[in-house]
């Protein structure tokens, strides 16, 4: 590859796919062991406990044990990870905001973005995008795209595009992924607010406007946008069929490519599929124009899933024309059109 080794690439990136599928997981995915009252002295307990750990461990340190605390039981504790992000940024500042990562639902990157802004502007993302450059290279996507979510939470669902905008002045300028990524999955999964705590949600499907918000976002951000549907749409109806005649539907070009790449990454995560299972899927979209894109998207999730000889094999069981399309569409980080 010509700007880092493949090993690099498959390592930075690993983390950068498996975002779709923690929010999902996330928010439908995990039984609770039981349940716990989560009233105000809860929180207000908890946040004197992760404030020690913070104060005597160091931020990573005390992530690392919040982490484990909450592991068996993470579809329910977003609001306690929110709360420790606040307190990371409260008593460590602005180069902490890469101790946090995707777990919980974003939970840590939600909690201290919205401190942050909340004291130093909005203009603190430029500063929150050169820290994570400075920790994980121009490369680190999943630090963006925490980026993104953070933004989403502070501005809510109904500013999408002042999101975008702040998203299009930073580092990343790649067609899909960043911030762009974080800030559309926020708009599709939104973080609830409860008074005590926070919930992540699922913005409901409107049948009057199914690609809701991606025909009012600016053009450079539409096939990001596009990419994103099929992940809420798998969560809304868990059908296939329906999301194929979706993506099939949709009129431009582009963006009906990026819409099937988007069903190709949205399905396997989930479904841990073979390859076979695989082109049964895409057989839904091929029989719409550029569905074979489904399959595109399908070898890049496997490829950053380190299944490379799955992702090789998938294109190679196609026919010509569809293996082209498999061969040298699925590198969304490198992609053009």
């Amino acid at each position: 590859m010509p700007i880092f080794s493949m090993r690099v690439f498959v390592r930075i990136f690993f983390v950068c796919f498996l975002l779709g599928l923690t929010v999902s997981l996330f928010v439908f995915g995990t039984k609770k062991k039981a349940e716990v009252k989560k009233d105000e002295l809860y929180f207000k307990t908890f946040r004197k406990r992760a404030e020690g750990w913070i104060r005597t461990l160091g931020g990573e340190k005390a992530y690392k044990r919040v982490k484990e605390e909450f592991k068996e039981n993470p579809n329910d504790s977003h609001g306690e990870l929110h709360v420790f992000g606040e307190l990371l940024y409260t008593i460590e500042g602005l180069t902490s905001f890469t101790v946090c990562d995707q777990d919980f639902g974003f939970g840590c990157y939600h909690g201290f973005m919205g401190q942050a802004i909340a004291e130093k502007g909005v203009d603190v993302a430029y500063t929150l995008d050169a820290e994570c450059i400075k920790r994980h290279g121009p490369h680190g996507l999943g630090c963006f795209h925490g980026l993104g979510h953070g933004l989403g939470e502070y501005f809510g669902p109904n500013r999408i595009n002042e999101q975008l905008k702040i998203c299009k002045s930073l580092s990343w300028k790649g067609l899909y992924a960043g911030c762009q990524d974080g800030a559309i999955m926020e708009y599709h999964f939104p973080t609830s607010q409860t008074g005590i705590g926070t919930r992540q949600q699922l913005k409901i499907f409107q049948k009057d406007n199914p690609y809701d918000p991606c025909p009012t976002v600016e053009d450079m951000f539409k096939r990001a946008c596009y990419y994103r549907l099929p992940s809420w749409w798998n969560e809304l109806f868990h059908d296939f069929d329906k999301i194929g005649d979706l993506c099939g539907a949709v009129d431009d070009n582009t963006e009906r490519k990026s819409c099937f790449l988007g069903i190709g990454n949205a399905f396997h995560p989930q479904y841990k599929i073979n390859q076979s299972e695989i082109q049964v899927l895409c057989k839904t979209a091929k029989k719409y124009t550029d569905g074979a894109y489904c399959y595109a998207g399908s070898r890049w999730a496997l490829f950053v899933l380190g299944r490379t000889d799955d992702a090789s094999a998938l294109c190679e069981s196609l026919s010509e024309e569809d293996k082209v399309i498999c061969m040298t569409k699925w590198n969304l980080i490198e992609y053009t059109e």
